[in-house]
């Protein structure tokens, strides 16, 4: 090869380096200001239940603002005139993806038997550390109360819900129901503002420390520390910390097979509910993995439906 082939061939190929380098550094920067929205289209259809066609859809709802940021929830009703009970959604994606858009079909299933439901949006990891995730749904329960006539909600009769990373929210929120934190100074430690009726949680983290490979990864960005060190933060990200005797009952449900979030968790978080002697429901069911989607069939949500209708539907 001669030597002006040569060099015009090195220039080509280092126009082509240039070139590339170029397109990954757009799209990187793209990711980077766009990470919610790309992570969220890359979940696909998985987390897009179809909506009762006589349910009564109100979307973005801002229900605070948190450092500057608006945060907002979505209501579905049944559609008719009524005070429904409210199921609290709060959705899965290791903390750091998805948002209140998705939703598991079993969930939205209940409005069309009488429950209203809300999914509310809070802080991914890359935008917020923990504990700023708990007092935003902490703050979406008040909001939720405090406008229920509005919106025909049963202010009494609310069951917080979540899979995975959201059961993990939904378990704080039942275990602190009693809890006044720093950010609660101005809040009555005996107005109960931020109890509910009922927890359920699909196979949720309880102990962040005792998690492994990439879910240990996503519990210490959500942290921004060690899990093993939750013992000397002022709010542990562990439910088991805050339980008693007066939290609400817990419906827990976990695949034998899940190889993300160990079925142990959910073990040790109905040890420990025992031990606080609160009422407690765990199932282990054989052969289902993480979010496993026949969580949504009905050998699940039979038993899901009664443990609502029990807490919700009777007088």
């Amino acid at each position: 090869m001669s030597g002006r082939i040569r060099k015009r061939f090195t220039g080509r190929k280092a126009a082509i380096m240039a070139l590339v380098a170029s397109v990954l550094l757009i799209a990187a920067i793209g990711f980077f200001f766009n990470r919610r929205a790309i992570l969220i289209g890359l979940s696909g259809l998985r987390y897009r239940p179809k909506v009762p066609s006589e349910a009564q859809v109100m979307k973005d709802l801002e229900y605070a603002v948190f450092d500057g940021t608006a945060l907002k929830l979505d209501i579905y009703t049944p559609g008719s005139q009524g005070r429904f009970p409210l199921i609290v959604w709060l959705h899965s994606g290791a903390w750091k993806t998805l948002d209140k858009s998705c939703i598991e079909q079993g969930v939205m299933d209940q409005v069309r038997r009488g429950y209203a439901l809300a999914s509310v949006d809070y802080s991914l990891s890359f935008e917020r550390k923990w504990p700023a995730q708990l007092f935003q749904i902490r703050a979406a329960i008040l909001w939720l109360k405090k406008n229920s006539p509005f919106y025909g909600i049963d202010p009494d009769k609310i069951v917080v819900w979540g899979m995975s990373a959201g059961g993990h929210l939904a378990s704080m929120i039942g275990a602190t129901g009693n809890t006044v934190f720093p950010y609660d100074a101005d809040k009555k430690t005996a107005d109960n503002s931020h109890r509910v009726q009922g927890v359920i949680a699909w196979c949720a983290p309880s102990d962040l420390s005792e998690l492994g490979g990439a879910a240990y990864a996503s519990a210490r960005q959500l942290l921004g520390y060690e899990p093993e060190l939750d013992k000397t933060k002022e709010v542990p990200a562990n439910p088991i910390k805050y339980l008693d005797s007066e939290d609400p009952p817990f419906f827990i449900l976990h695949g034998v097979k899940d190889n993300v979030v160990p079925p142990s968790q959910s073990a040790g978080l109905h040890d420990a509910l025992e031990a606080a002697g609160v009422p407690g429901i765990l199932r282990m069911i054989e052969g289902y993995s993480h979010e496993d989607v026949r969580f949504n069939s009905e050998a699940c949500m039979g038993e899901v439906r009664t443990f609502l209708d029990g807490l919700c539907m009777q007088d």
